[in-house]
């Protein structure tokens, strides 16, 4: 999402999408002892990013206005300490607007890292979901919230038959066709995830089959932390179709060529 531009000598420069590099470096010039942390070091900019739309209102367009703020540690525990600093005061904040909220734990994205949250005013208009618990702090957006594991399944009641869908190719069309519950579908989605040469070409693909239950959608953020599934993409249809010999719509895991 980094906003590029080309100068009049056409070299490539991107706008400030954020002050990692800049504030380390100032810290590596001004930092000589541990004894001089912990540090920390905020400013309040504009930043610049090439959002494909823009989100929450005006907060998160091409150009919005950002507090950042950097902690300087010696060690994990000195960091967390400061974090929690930082995540106290912010709270007071909300507290003292009035608003109703949840501290959210949230995906760390590109950035990386082990601890991220998100404070979220509690509203019938937001463009977010989360999942929380009333009576405990526990809070997390769909990216981060943790499902309880499924009860352990019955034998079954019903002989294996196949059964015809001509037509039905999503699981609410197979549902209504067999007057079943949407949740005892399976969705079956396909993904690729592509090797590329010191030249960016494709040498090889290979190809998910990926299960979820029919009532469900896929949560691409979880679904990229899955070892290996990185950097997928959606299979196309001619893959999908010279892998596994069948149209989208009708795959299933059964006798399926993996």
């Amino acid at each position: 999402e980094l906003l590029r531009l080309k100068d009049r000598h056409d070299r490539d420069f991107v706008v400030q999408p954020t002050s990692e590099e800049v504030i380390t470096d100032i810290a590596r010039q001004e930092l000589r002892s541990y004894k001089q942390l912990p540090k920390n070091l905020y400013q309040i900019q504009t930043k610049f990013r090439d959002e494909r739309r823009p989100r929450f209102g005006l907060m998160r367009g091409r150009e919005f206005t950002m507090k950042d703020a950097y902690s300087f540690d010696r060690d994990e525990m000195s960091a967390k300490a400061s974090y929690q600093v930082m995540a106290n005061a912010y709270r007071k904040i909300f507290d003292r607007f009035g608003l109703k909220y949840r501290a959210v734990a949230a995906d760390s994205g590109a950035i990386g890292g082990d601890a991220s949250e998100e404070i979220q005013v509690i509203a019938a208009t937001g463009e977010d979901a989360i999942v929380f618990c009333p009576g405990s702090d526990y809070a997390a957006n769909m990216e981060k919230a943790e499902a309880a594991a499924p009860a352990p399944r019955g034998a079954a009641t019903q002989a294996m038959t196949k059964t015809p869908t001509p037509g039905k190719a999503t699981c609410e069309d197979v549902a209504s066709w067999l007057n079943v519950p949407l949740n005892t579908t399976v969705k079956s989605l396909v993904l690729a995830i592509d090797v590329l040469n010191e030249k960016g070409e494709i040498t090889k693909t290979t190809v998910w089959l990926l299960l979820v239950r029919g009532d469900h959608s896929l949560n691409e953020t979880k679904a990229g932390k899955v070892p290996g599934l990185g950097d997928f993409r959606f299979a196309t249809v001619t893959e999908i179709e010279a892998h596994f010999d069948c149209k989208p719509g009708y795959l299933d895991p059964l006798n399926t060529k993996l």
